[in-house]
């Protein structure tokens, strides 16, 4: 089902059969490098993220999507709206395939996925958190009009940015 599109991008809701694509994008220590401690996801965790999104879907009706190619079809990553820990504020995620990165894809799919939790879910304001050495995600929220509101110490010593994007 797709949820929305953009110029490059169709994002619809998870499916059984983005496991295995699942598993190598957040598989790849490049890609995990900022997210969470930098482990890899194991095939369990994976797993019980399909189930937790799907949860997701039926309790909020937005969570984490599958991003694909408009042109080749092919799934260049994965990205969402949603509420680590239970959170109060809906927070935006996103990752990337490696071999879509530095092409506009992530700038692309923040964006949109702001514009539709706004328009859709009537959503105030979605945060954002990224480690403070991620120049490349800062860049991408700034690009999309988020404001740095403080930073959060992380239990392993490092710092965890936090950004916030308001409706307008």
């Amino acid at each position: 089902m797709i949820v929305f599109e953009t110029v490059r991008i169709k994002v619809r809701k998870w499916r059984l059969s983005d496991f295995d694509t699942l598993l190598a994008v957040y598989g790849n220590p490049d890609v995990c490098r900022y997210i969470d401690d930098g482990s890899p996801l194991s095939p369990d965790e994976a797993r019980a993220w399909l189930s937790v999104t799907e949860n997701n879907y039926e309790k909020r009706g937005y969570g984490m999507w599958a991003l694909t190619s408009r042109d080749t079809g092919a799934t260049i990553g994965f990205g969402g709206l949603v509420h680590p820990g239970n959170q109060k504020t809906p927070e935006v995620k996103y990752a990337l395939d490696v071999n879509f990165w530095r092409q506009g894809f992530a700038t692309e799919f923040v964006s949109a996925a702001c514009s539709h939790g706004f328009d859709c879910f009537a959503l105030n304001s979605i945060i954002a958190t990224v480690a403070a050495e991620n120049g490349a995600s800062i860049h991408v929220l700034e690009k999309c009009g988020f404001s740095a509101t403080g930073n959060q110490l992380e239990s392993d010593g490092s710092i965890t940015r936090i950004f916030q994007k308001t409706a307008i």
